[in-house]
């Protein structure tokens, strides 16, 4: 094998595809494989122990993820799951993260809502505060007025303070949302 970074090619890819099949069709390479797992310590993989919410890591993720092109089968895959239609129901955390939750999830998701609508005609600017969209163009685009991003902590969504709503478009408040440390916002 090459010294260096190894990047597997699609043939490499899929033999070694067709190996995991065969072995997890197969009992008794199962059952070798279950036994070679015993007793080995298993990394905490929970909370923040979970390398997949360090920043950097994110980061790696999102740029592989850059440019590559889902199929619609995918794309189905990814709703039925997130609606619980393929693994069977989610749990409740699991509801709640989502934002399938129980009624009283609804309400509070609905009465949230509101006041995030309330905030926006109170303090909502035309423009997008990180990228500069005008509220036409986003509205054109996406078909919705702005996201207000709530700033103070602890989140107090009731506090109709201008210094606490600020204005971004949707894919700037994702960004917000998913990495504040690289906007200032922590």
């Amino acid at each position: 094998m090459p010294k260096g970074v190894y990047v597997r090619t699609k043939e490499h890819k899929r033999k070694m595809s067709e190996i995991t099949k065969k072995n997890m069709a197969d009992p008794e390479a199962r059952k070798r494989i279950s036994e070679s797992l015993t007793g080995r310590k298993r990394p905490e993989m929970t909370g923040d122990k979970n390398p997949a919410k360090r920043p950097e890591v994110r980061k790696k993720i999102s740029e592989a993820h850059k440019g590559v092109k889902k199929t619609e089968e995918h794309k189905e895959k990814i709703r039925q799951t997130l609606t619980g239609r393929v693994n069977g129901p989610h749990s409740e955390e699991t509801k709640r993260k989502i934002g399938l939750g129980n009624t009283k999830d609804a309400k509070y998701c609905k009465d949230v809502r509101i006041i995030h609508m309330k905030a926006f005609e109170m303090f909502g600017k035309s423009k997008c505060e990180l990228c500069g969209m005008t509220l036409e163009e986003h509205r054109e685009k996406w078909g919705s007025r702005f996201d207000m991003h709530y700033t103070l902590e602890p989140k107090d969504y009731k506090c109709m303070e201008p210094e606490a709503w600020e204005t971004y478009c949707k894919v700037c408040h994702g960004k917000i949302d998913s990495h504040p440390e690289n906007f200032g916002v922590v």
